[in-house]
């Protein structure tokens, strides 16, 4: 039985990383349902470079008529083919990388780290944003 010597260990806590730009690979992706029934992918990025290598990122990718365009950009920052209809499946993506931008966003009274809207670049072109969708 594992004895855990609580008094001398230090509460670390969770903090987020830093706002910036995380080369990052995603790691687990879980199907959910939105309360509108619609399906959503749970992702999770793991930071695999710089000072906070390990580190995971969190972030909702929702199939519905609001969340097509930040679906259709993920996917081609990824390096799908956007040009044809693309059936999604979570295990596509799953080990894909991906530059993701991240920022501190207050919680319920907690930082933690999210993805906006376009933060995905490349992993070959990290700086080419000549994207044709519409924001």
């Amino acid at each position: 039985m594992p004895r855990v010597d609580c008094p001398n260990i230090a509460d670390t806590g969770y903090s987020p990383i830093p706002e910036g730009r995380y080369k990052a690979c995603i790691e687990k992706v879980d199907v959910k349902q939105t309360t509108k029934g619609d399906e959503m992918w749970s992702v999770e990025w793991r930071v695999i470079e710089g000072q906070y290598v390990g580190r995971k990122i969190w972030d909702n990718i929702t199939f519905s008529e609001k969340g097509y365009s930040r679906v259709k950009l993920l996917l081609k920052r990824l390096g799908f083919d956007i040009t044809v209809p693309i059936d999604c499946e979570p295990d596509m993506i799953r080990g894909k990388q991906a530059w993701i931008s991240v920022y501190i966003d207050p919680y319920k009274g907690k930082d933690t780290n999210k993805i906006p809207f376009d933060g995905f670049l490349s992993i070959d072109e990290p700086d080419k944003v000549d994207d044709d969708l519409p924001y």
